[in-house]
């Protein structure tokens, strides 16, 4: 997105919802409200204030592509975690 207006209402991401903009029967918009304040306006502003400081990180790999691939990335982390744990306690890992 260029900016933060046109990201306000991009009608195809939750930002929108949580903006106003747009409409989502699916988002929760309280949950996230509540992590901010339990005032919508001031958890609306605050939101997009944590939105606008996170923007110099740029694009972030642990928060891109598909959740399912970042599942996958996951369960192949943890395979390794759990292999190496096995050799050291020497357990069996054949069926």
């Amino acid at each position: 997105m260029e900016d933060m207006k046109k990201l306000d209402k991009h009608p195809w991401c939750g930002h929108s919802v949580l903006m106003n903009k747009t409409k989502q029967k699916w988002q929760n918009v309280d949950y996230i409200y509540g992590l901010f304040s339990n005032k919508k306006s001031l958890a609306r502003r605050r939101y997009r204030g944590f939105v606008e400081k996170g923007i110099p990180e740029g694009k972030r790999p642990d928060l891109s592509g598909s959740g399912l691939l970042r599942s996958i990335e996951k369960k192949k982390m943890l395979d390794r975690i759990y292999r190496i744990i096995f050799l050291c306690y020497n357990i069996d890992l054949t069926i």
